[in-house]
């Protein structure tokens, strides 16, 4: 799943996961079926994981760079030693 779906494991809190919204089991459910009866070879959940991977494939480095940004702006600035 490449995105954050509210299971047990899942925290409250602060979390970089929590950044395009938790979905619940149902609705992942729905959205898996209904990729698969239209026979959907990638099927993503979240409409922002699309782009992600676009960003990511296009440009791994920079992709980096803002998962980077990210995680220093929910869980503070990171030391690179």
């Amino acid at each position: 799943m490449p995105a954050v779906v509210q299971t047990g494991m899942t925290t409250s809190g602060p979390s970089a996961a929590r950044v395009d919204g938790v979905m619940v089991a149902d609705e992942v459910a729905r959205i898996v079926i209904e990729a698969m009866q239209a026979e959907r070879f990638l099927i993503l959940s979240h409409p922002q994981v699309h782009e992600y991977m676009q960003r990511k494939a296009s440009n791994a480095e920079r992709w980096l760079t803002g998962m980077r940004r990210l995680r220093d702006k929910i869980y503070g600035a990171q030391r690179s030693d």
